[in-house]
């Protein structure tokens, strides 16, 4: 059986509400042997106190603090609502409003590119500098493929 004053002790109490682990952190999660086995101790919080996960489910951090033990901040959710919850790039890039260039990103000037939300306008500019800047190259290589072409035909 689990002896809760063993890593409760090795908490403390924020002006948040939050039980904060002072203990060993993985990836800012409190994490301790039990038994022999690793545990990440918000989820061995959360069932002490509350009871069990379910198996399909991950516990979210509504105070947004990965060491925080307490269990009235934890609430069992999707892994998908999990990360739209969080603050990755992902989730960033998907409720930006605007480019970083101050582009309105709705409608007709977004476009997806390998996942992300993109501003079409940008992408414009991006193309129309790159072709300025490689206009002579690209031209040289245009007439080397003429050339080449004439050589074999004959």
């Amino acid at each position: 059986m689990l002896d809760p004053l063993r890593w409760l002790a090795k908490t403390a109490i924020l002006d948040s509400g939050c039980i904060v682990y002072t203990g060993t952190l993985d990836n800012g999660y409190g994490r301790m042997s039990i038994n022999g086995v690793r545990q990440m101790l918000h989820r061995v919080s959360y069932e002490h106190f509350i009871g069990p996960i379910p198996t399909d489910l991950v516990l979210d951090h509504l105070c947004r603090n990965t060491a925080c033990l307490n269990p009235t901040h934890l609430e069992p959710v999707s892994v998908g609502e999990n990360v739209l919850r969080g603050e990755s790039p992902f989730v960033t890039n998907k409720y930006r409003l605007v480019c970083a260039q101050g582009h309105e990103l709705s409608g007709s000037n977004t476009k997806l590119v390998n996942g992300n939300r993109t501003c079409v306008e940008c992408g414009r500019h991006y193309s129309r500098e790159w072709y300025r800047n490689n206009r002579e190259r690209e031209a040289a290589k245009a007439l080397a493929r003429y050339h080449n072409k004439k050589e074999l035909s004959g």
